[in-house]
């Protein structure tokens, strides 16, 4: 059976060896992180101070810990955009969307047995890195 993405099981090693090329997520993938997101509490909060050292530091402790999180904020909202850019590369995160006032950022944890979160891969792009890996 195929879930509702379309995308088919893949083995662990499957999965592990298409994780492994880092690419930009694709447009479903960035959709089931924002699904997945839905239910999350803001675990930042970041007003009139800014981003300073400390507020990157809780975002990175954060991404440690759940790998996929939201960010709230308050006094920045003219320059949110810039905000969450800024965050992302800062904290090695992708930025899965704005909605609102609000930033989702993922960032894959680097043991996969630590990994709470499996984004579904379609199995073309799977196949892909399975062949990829064959021509080495």
């Amino acid at each position: 059976t195929s879930d509702p993405y379309g995308m088919d099981r893949l083995s662990a090693s499957q999965y592990n060896a298409a994780m492994t090329q880092k690419k930009p997520l694709a447009g479903y993938q960035r959709a089931w992180l924002r699904k997945s997101a839905h239910s999350l509490k803001p675990v930042v909060s970041i007003g009139h101070g800014g981003i300073s050292d400390s507020v990157e530091q809780s975002i990175v402790d954060a991404l440690n810990s759940h790998e996929l999180i939201k960010i709230k904020f308050f006094d920045l909202k003219d320059q949110r955009d810039t905000a969450c850019e800024h965050i992302a590369k800062t904290c090695n995160a992708e930025l899965i969307g704005i909605i609102g006032n609000i930033g989702i950022f993922y960032r894959e944890a680097k043991l996969p047995e630590d990994r709470k979160y499996h984004i579904p891969i379609r199995k073309v792009m799977a196949q892909g890195a399975i062949d990829m890996d064959a021509k080495k």
